[in-house]
């Protein structure tokens, strides 16, 4: 819940979590291909007028809710949420007892579906799950579980990295459902499908249909561009992503901070390849935002400072001097004379000029004369007339394209499909 704004960049899809699992800080990416969440995002910000650093603020109680304090929502207001939610939908005030007698209760459950990570801390997280609609310690005895309890109880006293597997499989075929292809082909060869007359499981091989399509045409020169930007054939990238990999340039450089922003530049170099995957416009969006924010590190540094990535972050909220200078003062901002001055900006300087220049070309190519979508219009309005002639089911061999991924590669996009 104490998540800020200057940890989430949303065009590049990386989310900064300062204090994870251990109190460790760790980066994650933004796994969302229709950009539900940068449009909440988006909404919540503006609702907070450019006035809060904290994504989820405390807000006023009431009918109407109001942004009250530039501090992190407590746990009881989380709670609170919660509970006037299941309120609302009619559930009133829930327990986890509540939930443990429901699963139990009459008539009984056949299947339960559960949405968590079954494993956070221990094996005991998988245990407490299974509680809640496991009848009793015993219910597995006739798969010779005596005791649920003491099967955890073992496996977690042994060494994790050499967990045997048999400790727990018994269990966890018996009350979670993971069929994967992989997994059925391997634990369950000869299987039989219910209702079937008998037919073994089989699974059908992928027919891959790959339609080419050019962007030469509306972005001439633009792949040599993007190329020599973020991987050449030799050398080193000519987008050096300064602004992201800071510490680089110090005088005297922390392992360890190093090592972080070397990984944040490598998921950054992969976001801006899934962005140009996604759609140019995506991409072009994605530059310029990027490129706007180099302008802010300069600006910082023309102050004699290197911003970390919370004062980057709330930078372009403040409009006057007044607050700028009592942002680098309690922001964590470090003296410029602790870098090497001239060539963080020398590369930052020529990192933005790239991504103004990748977004300028790619904003050029507008809906009506984007190949990749009229590819993909004829790809589905060839799927829609297949689906419409009369075929012979025939499982193993899926009429039509099921599926359609769109790749540009070196000149040529490529849409495949299974």
């Amino acid at each position: 819940m104490a998540l800020r704004w200057s940890d989430v960049d949303v065009e590049a899809g990386i989310v900064t979590v300062r204090h994870g699992k251990g109190d460790k800080e760790r980066v994650a990416a933004i796994l969302d291909s229709t950009d539900g969440t940068k449009l909440a995002l988006e909404r919540l910000q503006e609702s907070q007028l450019g006035q809060y650093r904290y994504i989820f603020a405390s807000t006023t109680r009431g009918r109407r809710t109001k942004w009250l304090a530039d501090v992190p929502t407590s746990d009881e207001v989380v709670a609170l949420v919660v509970e006037k939610t299941a309120a609302t939908a009619g559930l009133g005030k829930l327990a986890s007892h509540d939930l443990r007698r429901l699963l139990q209760g009459h008539p009984p459950k056949k299947l339960v579906l559960m949405t968590a990570t079954p494993v956070n801390n221990s094996l005991w997280d998988l245990y407490n799950l299974l509680s809640y609609f496991v009848g009793h310690d015993a219910a597995f005895a006739s798969q010779g579980i005596r005791s649920l309890r003491q099967r955890f109880k073992s496996a977690t006293d042994q060494d994790p990295y050499d967990l045997r597997l048999d400790m727990l499989f018994d269990v966890l075929d018996e009350t979670t459902v993971r069929r994967t292809r992989h997994f059925i082909k391997k634990y369950y060869p000869n299987e039989e499908i219910p209702g079937m007359g008998g037919q073994v499981i089989r699974f059908p091989e992928p027919k891959v249909k790959q339609v080419e399509y050019s962007l030469d045409a509306v972005l001439p020169g633009f792949f040599d561009d993007f190329a020599e930007a973020l991987a050449p054939d030799e050398g080193d990238p000519k987008l050096t992503l300064a602004r992201y990999w800071p510490s680089r340039y110090r005088h005297e450089p922390d392992p360890e901070t190093n090592q972080r922003e070397a990984a944040l530049v490598g998921l950054l170099r992969s976001g801006l390849l899934k962005r140009f995957e996604s759609s140019v416009n995506a991409f072009a969006r994605t530059a310029k935002r990027m490129a706007d924010s180099h302008e802010q590190f300069l600006a910082a540094m023309d102050r004699g400072v290197v911003p970390n990535s919370k004062a980057l972050g709330d930078w372009g909220e403040i409009d006057n001097d007044e607050a700028l200078e009592e942002l680098l003062a309690v922001a964590g901002s470090e003296s410029i004379e602790l870098y090497r001055d001239a060539d963080l900006r020398r590369d930052i300087e020529l990192d933005r000029d790239i991504l103004r220049r990748l977004s300028e070309k790619a904003f050029q190519v507008e809906r009506e004369t984007d190949p990749k979508l009229e590819q993909l219009v004829e790809e589905l309005a060839e799927i829609a007339a297949e689906a419409e002639r009369p075929h012979k089911p025939d499982w193993q061999s899926p009429p039509g394209c099921l599926h359609s991924l769109l790749l540009p590669r070196s000149r040529v996009g490529r849409l495949t499909c299974t």
